[in-house]
């Protein structure tokens, strides 16, 4: 398992006698660090709170990638394994490297459109259910669920 603190600049695997660096902030463990856990919890989550990253739906992040804070992903995107990602990934982008590039899209631009419009990760379970099959054809899904589109499968679009 990684921890990676703030800038993704020092990655802790185990406990360390080392300094490491928390944003613009020096800490160290025990004794060695220059300031002890706790006198700046405060200041250090309103820092977090401020430099979110946000992960959309049906995203896949590869073994070891690692999100910069401030960083939005956007849905369906694909995060190459060791990935570094310190900018704005495009929804249904895939992005490898370090740091981490867009190397293709998944879909053509229209699809990516209809796919955002579907909206399938807001549908109650049951409805995943029930229309799980559709999933298997993206034709026939984006013609039947795709508000906009003429309504192939004659069963309401929500």
């Amino acid at each position: 398992m990684k921890i990676v603190y703030s800038n993704g600049l020092e990655a802790l695997k185990s406990v360390t006698l080392r300094r490491w660096f928390v944003g613009p902030r020096q800490f160290g463990s025990g004794p060695f660090g220059r300031h002890r856990f706790g006198w700046d919890d405060a200041d250090f989550f309103n820092w977090r709170r401020a430099d979110k990253c946000t992960i959309g739906h049906d995203v896949w992040l590869g073994h070891g990638a690692i999100v910069l804070p401030g960083v939005t992903i956007g849905t369906g995107a694909v995060v190459g394994a060791g990935a570094v990602v310190t900018k704005e990934v495009a929804p249904y982008a895939v992005v490898v490297g370090v740091p981490a590039r867009p190397i293709r899209m998944r879909f053509p631009d229209d699809v990516i459109q209809k796919l955002l419009r579907v909206a399938w990760w807001d549908w109650e379970r049951a409805t995943l259910e029930e229309r799980f099959h559709d999933f298997l054809d993206l034709e026939l899904f984006l013609s039947r669920y795709c508000p906009g589109l003429p309504n192939a499968g004659g069963q309401p679009v929500i």
